[in-house]
């Protein structure tokens, strides 16, 4: 766990009494470049080049970025019917293994004390990446770059 007194605490929601998850408070330019790029990917050459938006890795980069440390517990059950708390530790290949209400709670909390400030900024953008409209929300979107 990275100590650094600008941390914040996440409490709350659906996280247990004594469990808790450190974030930053803010992000940085480092942390928004880092972020932006973990957006897209490129697939192929010259004409044939790709661009793939990854949405899902944004959001897995963002938490990647900005959680700094938790302690965080999985309840286990035992062979006499009984349970026990057992820490998950802390890194970032375990955000990947957080409970969906965690990690979307965790989110919520970074993106509220990071509010987007540029009027039309991820909101002209996000739209036409993200139609509610479609069936599929996990489809790829695949862009063709002119070389």
């Amino acid at each position: 766990m990275q100590e650094d007194d600008d941390l914040i605490s996440i409490t709350g929601g659906p996280l247990k009494p004594h469990e808790y998850v450190l974030i930053k408070p803010y992000m940085d330019a480092g942390d928004d470049k880092w972020i932006q790029n973990h957006s897209a990917k490129a697939r192929g050459q010259g004409k044939e080049t790709e661009v793939v938006l990854t949405i899902g890795d944004v959001k897995m980069a963002s938490a990647q970025r900005m959680i700094k440390g938790w302690s965080l517990t999985k309840t286990i059950k035992l062979p006499d019917g009984g349970t026990k708390e057992i820490p998950l530790p802390f890194s970032a290949q375990n955000i990947e293994k957080l409970p969906l209400k965690i990690y979307h709670y965790i989110l919520k909390k970074i993106d509220e004390m990071n509010p987007d400030e540029e009027e039309g900024g991820d909101e002209a953008f996000l739209p036409s990446v993200v139609d509610s409209s479609e069936e599929n929300f996990q489809a790829e979107r695949v862009f063709r770059l002119k070389a």
